[in-house]
């Protein structure tokens, strides 16, 4: 090999030169068979199934993809890079194809035809597909990249977008699709996006996801999406207003995990929402009005969990004493994190949970909250004993309990 590569180095004939390297070719390819034999040896069938064990597991948020080493998505082009037979194997492999990064600014001339080629080797399958920008405010797109993602939305099953809020609407799918697999929705923005309106064909389908998860203030109604299939619902920095407006389109939402809530800027809700479906339901506000905003403004009859974070801030009894009251629910969990309650307020709020299995509570540090009076006022016998309108008595299915106080017990 080292002889060869002098004689090119050495040739002046164009003819003898374009001879050399051919052989050079011929010999780099003999040489990468022998790297390992196996492989080719294999039935294609064999083959596969080894290249698809490659594979890393795929992370699952722009958090995780961040600290993946490179060849966790490119790991398709290693393997075709090890010699034309690993590479004629792997181009016929769509499963080896069905996960792809793309950055959407870059400024590589090569790749609008690498994201094309990559999703042409999947086949028919379904395609996780993770758009992100190497910057967040000033960022120029690749508009014909967004188009080519656009055209394979019929097979998207997981899209994840980290991108400038501006850009999420971009990536309404093909209008012409007559249907869509989408089942995760991932939008990582970080910015607060204004209310969008396009020209839109009224009778064009929207991809309808099962799961969407999403990072950033944003107007729900500019996600260019069905909420009719969503069952699940991770919602970081959003308005109360928005909140409701959630509940009122996924009418199918069974579990939802809402944080950092901000209030309505002075705003009031004089409406309330029925949802008849949500059974799990996570709740930390920025601001305790923009909870109590929220709760007024909701009835949950199929509620059976219940989780609030208030960062040290006061708990919101009467508005769960009203959501309570007026959902007539059979809530078996409930957990209080980090939230200001005296001993009385926790007491009056159990009273309106008779069903009750499971009961975790975290005190504020600074919380009005007796852990001893506590116990002692729900292992009273006599209040355990009483029940209303044939409801078991006081706390009767509690199986589970757990305190954890920021203080020292005596």
């Amino acid at each position: 090999m080292q002889h060869l590569e002098l004689k090119i180095a050495q040739a002046q004939d164009v003819f003898i030169f374009s001879h050399l390297i051919e052989q050079h070719r011929q010999l780099r390819t003999e040489m990468n068979k022998m790297h390992n034999p196996v492989i080719l040896q294999v039935p294609p069938e064999v083959a596969s199934i080894i290249f698809k064990f490659y594979l890393p597991e795929m992370p699952v948020s722009a958090d995780s993809r961040k600290e993946q080493p490179r060849n966790t998505t490119m790991a398709p082009l290693l393997l075709g890079a090890v010699c034309r037979g690993w590479r004629d194997i792997a181009w016929s492999i769509p499963q080896l194809w069905t996960y792809i990064d793309v950055v959407l600014d870059s400024g590589k001339e090569s790749e609008f035809s690498l994201i094309s080629e990559w999703l042409n080797r999947s086949g028919g399958l379904p395609l996780s597909i993770h758009v992100y920008t190497r910057g967040l405010r000033r960022t120029i797109p690749r508009w014909e990249i967004v188009d080519l993602i656009n055209k394979y939305s019929a097979r998207w099953e997981v899209l994840e977008l980290f991108v400038p809020a501006p850009l999420v609407n971009m990536f309404r799918g093909n209008l012409e699709n007559q249907y869509f697999i989408l089942r995760d929705l991932r939008i990582h923005s970080g910015f607060r996006l204004p209310e969008q309106k396009g020209d839109i064909p009224i009778r064009a389908l929207r991809p309808e996801p099962t799961n969407v998860y999403i990072d950033g203030i944003l107007h729900l109604s500019s996600i260019w999406i069905s909420w009719n299939r969503v069952t699940f619902v991770d919602v970081e920095t959003i308005l109360a207003s928005e909140c409701v407006r959630l509940f009122q389109h996924a009418v199918m939402l069974e579990r939802c995990n809402l944080r950092d809530i901000w209030d309505l800027e002075e705003q009031s809700l004089d409406f309330v929402i029925t949802h008849p479906h949500l059974q799990d339901l996570k709740l930390k506000p920025r601001y305790p009005e923009a909870i109590k905003q929220l709760l007024g403004a909701l009835t949950l009859p199929a509620l059976q969990k219940l989780e609030i974070d208030m960062d040290s801030k006061y708990l919101p009894i009467i508005e769960l004493h009203l959501l309570a009251q007026h959902s007539s629910f059979q809530l078996k969990e409930l957990l209080v994190i980090s939230s200001d309650f005296s001993d009385g307020d926790m007491y009056n709020l159990l009273s309106d949970t008779p069903y009750l299995e499971r009961l975790k509570i975290c005190p504020a540090a600074d919380a009005d909250f007796c852990i001893t009076e506590f116990l002692a006022k729900i292992s009273d016998t006599n209040i355990l004993n009483k029940s209303r309108h044939g409801e078991p008595g006081f706390l009767a299915h509690l199986r589970t309990l757990e305190i954890q106080a920021p203080w020292e017990i005596d």
